[in-house]
């Protein structure tokens, strides 16, 4: 199960969530977590960090249209604000000077002899300076306005991030910055 799907893994079996809401079912008004996420890594997998383009309300429901969902009028709005503020952020400007940016970079490496196998896909990987990497992992959480970000990433996210951050160190980088 770790092998097949790592989030959903953590998710049910160190979180302890029902199968419903680990696969996302559920929402109660417009996309599943599932598909939200989906939505937005399509919308992110193409985005020019160079010379980034304000996403519309026609770019969404197109994305989410290719991948057979139907965002409402509200959800479309929301995530075109949403990804065209994140294509202005200062990790944006940080993968537009990057010297190699790699999407959806798998990896594998184990922790040690005779040790599992652990794989992965990093939404982005990029140089940003001599052994220096950046590894993006998109997040498309819904938040209350007043959430602490910081502690949100810690809770759940914390386990991913040092094993993204061991196998880009694992394949030579002397530096590694994980972020969300």
């Amino acid at each position: 199960e770790l092998e097949r799907c790592g989030y959903r893994y953590y998710l049910q079996r160190v979180l302890g969530l029902p199968e419903r809401a680990a696969r996302g079912q559920g929402a109660e008004h417009g996309l599943s977590a599932r598909d939200r996420g989906t939505l937005v890594h399509r919308l992110l997998e193409t985005a020019d960090f160079v010379r980034p383009e304000p996403l519309t309300e026609r770019d969404v429901a197109r994305a989410a249209r290719d991948l057979g969902m139907r965002a409402a009028d509200p959800e479309r709005r929301e995530i075109a604000r949403l990804l065209t503020g994140a294509l202005r952020s200062p990790m944006a400007h940080m993968l537009a000077g990057a010297q190699d940016v790699r999407r959806e970079y798998p990896f594998a490496f184990s922790p040690g002899a005779q040790e599992p196998l652990i794989t992965g896909v990093v939404d982005v990987l990029a140089t940003v300076g001599h052994g220096r990497m950046l590894v993006v992992d998109y997040k498309s959480d819904r938040v209350d306005e007043h959430a602490d970000l910081d502690e949100i990433v810690e809770r759940d996210y914390a386990i991913q991030r040092q094993l993204y951050g061991l196998a880009v160190l694992r394949s030579g980088a002397q530096e590694v910055q994980v972020a969300h």
